[in-house]
């Protein structure tokens, strides 16, 4: 599977400070730079345009009740079971050096056709979609905002790469503050022109 990330509207010196949060490893910063300069955006929570990604967004909102983010011990996916198959959720290992995934919706491991569940980023993709994601979540834990991210993903059983918009959120845990990232992703998401272009 290969994802082609979509960005728009970060200043080059934006995207200098989000490579310095990466890890010193040689040829990373330089090919996340690459990617970052066109492929990402961090959006206003407004930017969502996907009624799942609305929906995880507003459940987040009322979980945190006035503080900064909710724990994960404070969600209940049942609460949101119709978006539960969409929704992917991370460990933050060592500060974000790495990632685990914690759990893993079934829609997710069907459209990616294995179950990365209980494994690493790096034991899990191939190492330029591993860095993509690490890249995702990394802005996510400096920014503490939600993250919206479009796209393409191909699959090979389709006959064209389909669209894709996702919300990055961070969660607190018992390892203290940010120390889980829950996403949800919509595969029937229509790019709009700009975004298509933008790619």
């Amino acid at each position: 599977m290969h994802f082609r990330i979509c960005c728009a509207g970060a200043s080059s010196a934006y995207i200098q400070g989000l490579v310095s949060l990466l890890p010193s490893v040689p040829n990373v910063s330089e090919h996340i730079t690459r990617r970052l300069q066109s492929r990402y955006l961090v959006a206003a929570d407004d930017d969502f345009r996907s009624p799942k990604n609305r929906r995880l967004l507003d459940y987040w909102r009322r979980k945190a009740a006035g503080r900064a983010r909710p724990a994960w011990r404070d969600l209940t996916l049942m609460d949101v079971y119709e978006i539960a198959p969409d929704i992917v959720v991370r460990d933050v290992v060592d500060g974000g050096a790495e990632f685990l995934c914690r759990y893993c919706g079934t829609a997710i491991v069907e459209m990616m056709g294995l179950e990365p569940t209980g494994r690493l980023l790096r034991d899990t993709y191939r190492r330029e979609a591993a860095d993509q994601m690490a890249a995702r979540y990394r802005i996510a834990l400096a920014e503490d905002r939600p993250i919206r991210v479009v796209g393409y993903v191909q699959v090979v059983e389709k006959p064209r790469p389909l669209g894709f918009e996702a919300i990055v959120l961070t969660l607190d845990g018992d390892a203290g503050s940010k120390s889980h990232i829950i996403m949800a992703f919509d595969y029937t998401y229509e790019l709009t022109l700009d975004e298509a272009a933008a790619l």
